[in-house]
């Protein structure tokens, strides 16, 4: 229990003073549960901390996030960044120069998800 209540105290540090929950015994054990599915806890202040300005009630929602974040596992990669485009088209689309609309998909996006 102790490095669970360690690491509640490292993600309030790593939070904004205005989002830090208090030390519940619901949040430490969604805290646990989450290190166990691999979260860390840089991952988790991340997480909890992401478009936090226009919330009312900042503490309830890294709350929340806490106990999502309990239940899913953490992410392991970043989002894959597309390659850039050839110059031969617009959008990844070849395109018919009278009527301006796309004409087929273009080679440089083909293999691309």
């Amino acid at each position: 229990m102790t490095a669970t209540v360690d690491h509640i105290h490292e993600l309030r540090r790593l939070l904004p003073p205005n989002a830090r929950p208090h030390d519940t015994q619901r949040i430490t054990a969604d805290l646990a549960r989450a290190l166990e599915r691999g979260w860390t806890v840089a991952q988790l202040a991340r997480e909890c901390s992401r478009d936090l300005a226009s919330t009312a009630n900042a503490p309830a929602v890294v709350a929340w996030r806490i106990h999502q974040a309990a239940d899913r596992e953490p992410p392991t990669a970043p989002a894959k960044v597309r390659q850039p485009l050839c110059g031969r088209c617009e959008d990844g689309f070849l395109v018919d120069p009278t009527t301006k609309l796309p004409i087929r998909r273009c080679d440089c996006r083909k293999a691309a998800p």
